[in-house]
């Protein structure tokens, strides 16, 4: 059984505090991880239009509340349908592998070796689940936006037009990051308006 613990002592200072030793079984069954992206925003990449990350925090909290389990009940049945089983066993088997010869050394401890092997059977589960939304179209990480091609004219005269579509809180915190965004839009919208 995995779990996520959001406490603020690890277990090896709780055992500490009553002067009782940390055995090495304990240390992987209950993994000490740092959750941090390191990008000012605690454990979040981006904040998704939130005016910092603990709106977003709360704001997940509410929607975790009322949609809990849903979407692990889709994605259970999607992977015992009895056609879907041995094709979806084959991949968590091959990520559960990639994910321990990328992330542990040969010569590492049975301990190490059982807790890789738990994070390779999460890290499977979670790429398991991400392939169900789109199997066809590339994962993009830290997205910005769309770019949206547009073909004109025929033959030699034939040429593509990329037209850009900006999220948001990206336009906000990465393009036009410190500036004033109201002075921003008004002077792109006068430029556009002059052109």
């Amino acid at each position: 059984m995995l779990f996520l613990s959001t406490g603020e002592k690890t277990l090896a200072q709780h055992m500490a505090d009553v002067n009782k030793k940390l055995k090495a079984g304990m240390k992987v069954r209950m993994l000490a991880l740092p959750a941090d992206k390191s990008k000012g925003l605690g454990m979040f990449d981006e904040l998704n239009g939130f005016e910092d990350a603990a709106a977003l925090s709360d704001a997940l909290k509410v929607r975790v509340a009322k949609y809990y389990g849903t979407p692990l009940t889709a994605f259970l049945h999607a992977l015992c349908a009895p056609e879907e089983m041995l094709r979806w066993s084959v991949i968590v088997r091959r990520t559960v592998e990639q994910f321990i010869t990328q992330n542990l050394p040969a010569s590492a401890s049975g301990q190490a070796q059982r807790a890789a092997l738990r994070f390779g059977l999460a890290a499977a589960a979670g790429e398991s689940a991400a392939a169900k939304i789109d199997e066809h179209g590339p994962r993009t990480i830290d997205r910005l936006g769309f770019r949206k091609m547009m073909e004109h004219g025929l033959g030699d005269a034939l040429h593509t037009t990329n037209i850009y579509y900006v999220l948001p809180e990206a336009w906000k915190a990465e393009i036009f990051k410190g500036m004033n965004i109201s002075a921003v839009n008004k002077e792109l919208i006068r430029e556009v308006s002059l052109s």
